[in-house]
């Protein structure tokens, strides 16, 4: 391995605590550019790409090199997230900076590649599952009635707040009429609420009525649903 300045060496703990900050998704090493061929001479997570200690210089390093060794006046101390692509095809976003010892000389290269691929993989995830995506923040807890797989089978309090839910959107229902507890009845077996265990018997005390009643409600409203999709 080449011997490494005492300038350049002070740079190489940063290496590790970079890595160790910013995660196992990026890709931190030190180039010294005073060696021959410029290797690098301090990496972490560096099976991100494969590279090792003794690997040398990229061709984009090498061209910004070029650029400082004939004073351009374009040539820039680093290179902010620039696309680069490993030798297994990996896709990252990749930044380097020049290390300058005490009289302005570039005497190594400091980079950091970040790995794109888990945020691609999640990208495609969230196209997959197409505009369901866009609905999430749209989403109205006050217009959802219910999901038969959210609540707990014959819980009370679930059932409770289903029926509160239908009564509140009929204020005007007296439901010791039978027109209008049929159409409360109707309403919740549209919704699914009746195939909840114990909601025929909740509904039963509410209406104060017997089970039998409650099931010849709910059979009329199977018979008027079944009617509307046959004419539609």
């Amino acid at each position: 391995m080449t011997r490494v300045s005492k300038d350049l060496k002070r740079y190489i703990p940063f290496v590790d605590f970079l890595g160790k900050t910013l995660g196992e998704n990026y890709e931190v090493f030190l180039y010294d550019l005073k060696g021959p061929e410029h290797p690098i001479v301090a990496i972490a997570n560096g099976h991100l790409s494969g590279r090792k200690v003794g690997f040398l210089m990229k061709d984009v390093m090498i061209k910004m090199l070029k650029k400082e060794q004939k004073n351009n006046e374009d040539a820039d101390d680093y290179l902010i997230r620039h696309d680069a692509i490993g030798r297994d095809g990996r896709r990252f976003k990749s930044s380097t900076k020049l290390i300058r010892n005490d009289f302005g000389e570039p005497i190594g290269a400091l980079c950091v590649n970040f790995n794109l691929e888990p945020m691609i993989a999640t990208q495609e995830f969230f196209e997959s599952i197409g505009a369901e995506t866009t609905n999430l923040r749209n989403l109205d807890v006050n217009k959802v009635i219910f999901a038969g797989e959210v609540f707990s089978d014959g819980n009370a309090g679930s059932l409770e707040s289903i029926y509160e839910h239908f009564i509140d959107k009929n204020p005007n229902i007296q439901l010791n009429k039978a027109h209008d507890r049929q159409k409360i009845v109707s309403a919740m077996y549209k919704e699914g609420f009746f195939q909840l265990r114990g909601a025929v018997s909740f509904c039963a005390e509410k209406f104060e009525i017997s089970e039998p009643s409650v099931y010849r409600y709910i059979a009329r409203a199977k018979s008027e649903q079944d009617e509307l999709e046959n004419n539609e």
